[in-house]
This record gives C-alpha cells, sequence and structure tokens, in this order.
C-alpha cells in the first residue's frame, strides 16, 4: 500500500510554493502529464472522435490564468512558486490542480482547435459513473457537541501514487494541514482556527472561464469561522461546480455549486451524506445528465443507511469504521478497485476530521487496508 508523502513549508505564500514545488518536481511534472492524459480520455469518452488535444487542454488553462490570477493574491502566490519550483509551466500546473473542473470546461464550452462546439446535455448516451467520492457532515447534535466532517476521496488509482499532506505555516494566515496530491493546493483540509473543507466532484452544464476548485478550497482555509469559509466559497467566481462540506468546533455546513449558482445547507440535526449528484432541486437543471449516477446514488444512499444504523452518538472511530464499508451495489464507498474491474475510478485516500480537538486523520486508499495517520495542531 502506498504511504503518504509528508512536508511542511513556512513563510509566505511564494516561498511555501517553491519549497512544495522543489521537494517534488519530478513527480509533479509526471503527475501533470497524467492528468493532461485523464482529461483528454474524459472529453474522449463523453465525445467519442472528436479531434481534441493537449494544445486544447493547455489552451483551456492558459484562458483562464487570468481568473486565478486575480482571485486571491495569497493563493496565487503559493500556485506561481510551485510552478517555479518544479520548473513547470503555469497552464500545465493548472491543469495538475485542476483537472475536474478543466475537462468540463474543454467538454462543453466553446473553444477547441476542432471549432465552436457545445455539447451541454446533448449527444450521443454518456458512459458510467465517474466514481468520484462520497462525503459527510456529521452534526453537533450528533457528536456530543461537535461536528466531525470526512469523505473519502476517489479518483483514478494511480493517483495515490502522488499523494502528500501538506503542513502550511504562512507568516500571517491560519497554520493549515492539507492532503492533496503533490504541485497541487489544497484539496482536503484543517487550519489552526478549526475550520474544515471536503468536497465531492459535479458536473454541471454551466462550466465557464473562472476558477477551480482547489483554490476555493485553500481561500476558504484561511477563515477564522466555518460560515466565513463557506461565503468564501459560495462568492468564488467558480470554473465548474463541485460540493464542498465545511465544519468548525460548532457547525457543519454543505454547499452545492455549479459554475454559477450554489445552495447551502446547515447541519444542525443528524447526518448529511453527499456524493457526486446533485441533489438541491435549484440546481438539478443544470445536472450534467449523460453520466450514469447509478453507483453516486447507490453510495449516498447506502452510507446514510450505515449512519442510521450506528450508534447515536457518532465518533471519529465510527466514522472511520463507516468509511471503511466495502459492500458493492452499484458502488462501494470503499472503493479499493485498484485493478479497474468495476470502473476507472478508485478510493485513492480517505480522511476524517474533528475541526474542535484540531485533528485530521488520513490513509493513502480505503480505510479498510489503509494505515491511518493522525495529525493535528
Amino acid at each position: 500500500m502506498t504511504e503518504l508523502r509528508y512536508i511542511e513549508v513556512t513563510g509566505s505564500p511564494r516561498a511555501m510554493g517553491e519549497a512544495h514545488g522543489e521537494a517534488f518536481r519530478d513527480a509533479i511534472r509526471k503527475f501533470t502529464e497524467r492528468r493532461i492524459e485523464y482529461c483528454l480520455g474524459f472529453v474522449d469518452k463523453y465525445d467519442p472522435g472528436r479531434p481534441v488535444g493537449r494544445v486544447d487542454v493547455l489552451r483551456a488553462a492558459e484562458q483562464v490564468l487570468g481568473a486565478h490570477r486575480q482571485y486571491d493574491d495569497a493563493v496565487w502566490q503559493e500556485f506561481e512558486g510551485i510552478a517555479r519550483g518544479a520548473d513547470l509551466g503555469l497552464p500545465e500546473l493548472l491543469v495538475a490542480n485542476g483537472l475536474t473542473d478543466l475537462r468540463d470546461l474543454v467538454l462543453m464550452a466553446d473553444g477547441t482547435s476542432a471549432g465552436p462546439r457545445k455539447l451541454g446535455n446533448a449527444g450521443a448516451p454518456g458512459g458510467g459513473d465517474t466514481g468520484e467520492c462520497t462525503s459527510f457532515a456529521c452534526s453537533a447534535e450528533t457528536c456530543d457537541g461537535s461536528p466531525i466532517i470526512g469523505q473519502t476521496w476517489d479518483m483514478h488509482p494511480d493517483a495515490r501514487e502522488y499523494l502528500v499532506v501538506v503542513r502550511r505555516r504562512p507568516n500571517d494566515t491560519p497554520e493549515t494541514l492539507s492532503l492533496t496530491t503533490v504541485g497541487c493546493l489544497s484539496l482536503v483540509g484543517l487550519n489552526s482556527e478549526g475550520v474544515a473543507v471536503c468536497n465531492n466532484n459535479l458536473v454541471p452544464t454551466d462550466p465557464r472561464p473562472g476558477v477551480n476548485y482547489l483554490f476555493a478550497i485553500t481561500r476558504a482555509l484561511a477563515s477564522t469561522t466555518a460560515l466565513e469559509a463557506v461565503r468564501a466559497i459560495e462568492e468564488t467566481p467558480r470554473l465548474s461546480g463541485h460540493n464542498f462540506v465545511v465544519g468548525d468546533a460548532e457547525d457543519a455546513f454543505n454547499v452545492e455549486t455549479t459554475a454559477t449558482a450554489s445552495a447551502r445547507t446547515e447541519v444542525k440535526r443528524g447526518v448529511f451524506v453527499h456524493a457526486n449528484h446533485y441533489t438541491a432541486p435549484a440546481l438539478l437543471p443544470a445536472a450534467y445528465e449523460r453520466i450514469d449516477m447509478a453507483g453516486s446514488r447507490w453510495r449516498e444512499a447506502h452510507l446514510m443507511e450505515l449512519f442510521r444504523d450506528a450508534p447515536h452518538l457518532t465518533t471519529a472511530d465510527t466514522c472511520w469504521k463507516l468509511l471503511s464499508d466495502n459492500t458493492r451495489g452499484a458502488g462501494a464507498v470503499c472503493n479499493e478497485d485498484y485493478d479497474g474491474v468495476y470502473g476507472e475510478s478508485a478510493t485513492v485516500a480517505t480522511a476524517v476530521i474533528e475541526p474542535a480537538k484540531g485533528r485530521l486523520v488520513i490513509c493513502a486508499g480505503g480505510a479498510r487496508l489503509g494505515r491511518a495517520h493522525a495529525f493535528g495542531f
């Protein structure tokens, strides 16, 4: 089983980024090329035969660099520092950071070398479930006073080879602990103020030149409360859609987004579970319908059922155990299918976060077989 890399970076955003990029230069460059290939594969799967190449992916990334540069100076400085340290172009690194958002843009927005195109929900029937992630937020009353959030992160199995935990000690903003991949900003994280963020991929039909979700998460992790982090995500000029789970010592929220709209749910009671399909009624018209969501719906319902059957007061150990469930129906919460027997994606990492305790538990791969590593403040 792949183990987790770990790095501590300190100082200015640019200095932290450069240290990150230099430490993992070769791995970042390899990971970036794999993500460009996956972007092309996604487009070919849902619009087969369309003449899209590497140049189109990088052109799409180039077209949205300005939005990222203007979004948040500290986040941009760290990103640019990573690129400098890894000796890698900014468009290439943006693909590594924002694969799922950029592939939506390349698939559905207008410009490729093949000419104008807007696919939306038109075209031939699409392929299977994208696999992706299953997340949860346990309310304070369910967890004896303080919320717990967590998720599986499902992606192409080789992403396990590039996992890293980054502890950032910036000069003038909260310290952060983040699970991510080499060369990338925060994917799943907790800060020293007790604010935590998890996420799931969603595919809407309204991608636009905007900011990818890792930039939004990194900015949100500079917040001092969950509500402040939620507002940061909602106010982001997003590139595409994602679902965000946000918590602190008192509150938990779920935020579904498309590129242009969002829907917030405050998790005041019980447990909220989310997978990779839209559930907010106001956002359903924007859902991309050519992806088979049977697996996503099954995972969401199954994990919700597991929580309902769990003890009334939920602990982090309980959450870890439930995320390790590998019962296979139309999908699996803990999907350790690294050989691709059932699909293209597998659980490449698992995380459970207790914001009130400043504690983040992570493993490479699924929680059933993976070795848990605890980090904290």
